[in-house]
């Protein structure tokens, strides 16, 4: 989420093909088929013909040695895509002359985020913190990729659920673990609307 803002704060001034260009990229990037973003990542982190390896040289199985991290930095570029689409939108909606008068004044960039820019977008920013939420907890594309390895690794809460209620017949844990997951995203759900009910004015 963060990257995200960071990356749409950067380029909200640029009028230049070459945003167009990242946007449609970052769009893609975005809204492409989860098995088809599974395989490309695959094929990047490969051992032996990964472009990864042959981009810095190296000889590393990253799916085997660095499973945990390849699975971050996937849900980390993911979950930047969505962010900067959400609060590119977002920061369009910020009066320009607020920005204008703030920088006249002398405040600085980081000022101006803080004191104009956040509080107006406080509402996307709560979407966006629940969205990637949920979205992250409920992942099941690592099952794509590592299926859970190596020796359980990755077994991500879904990719968990899985396996316990098709691979070995347990349907009743799987539904429980299933239950309990609801829960959670229920919490998350019910505290970002006690958020976005407390941002209204009274």
């Amino acid at each position: 989420m963060i990257l995200g803002f960071l990356l749409a704060w950067r380029f909200r001034d640029w009028r230049s093909p070459l945003r167009r260009a990242i946007e449609a990229l970052v769009i893609v990037s975005w809204i492409i088929p989860s098995s088809v973003v599974a395989f490309l990542w695959i094929a990047y982190l490969d051992g032996e013909s990964g472009t990864l390896n042959h981009l810095f040289g190296l000889h590393t199985e990253w799916l085997i040695h660095h499973p945990l991290l390849s699975i971050i930095v996937f849900n980390v570029w993911r979950g930047t895509a969505f962010s900067m689409l959400l609060f590119g939108a977002a920061l369009t909606a910020v009066p320009p002359s607020h920005l204008e008068t703030a920088r006249l004044s002398g405040a600085t960039e980081w000022q101006q985020l803080r004191d104009i820019v956040l509080p107006s977008i406080r509402g996307h920013v709560l979407t966006n913190m629940l969205l990637i939420s949920l979205w992250t907890f409920n992942d099941f594309t690592p099952y794509l990729i590592t299926a859970g390895g190596p020796n359980f690794t990755t077994e991500l809460l879904p990719i968990y659920v899985f396996r316990n209620a098709f691979s070995y017949g347990a349907m009743g844990l799987g539904a429980a673990i299933s239950t309990i997951m609801l829960a959670i995203n229920l919490v998350l759900a019910l505290a970002y609307l006690q958020l976005l009910r407390e941002r209204r004015p009274a």
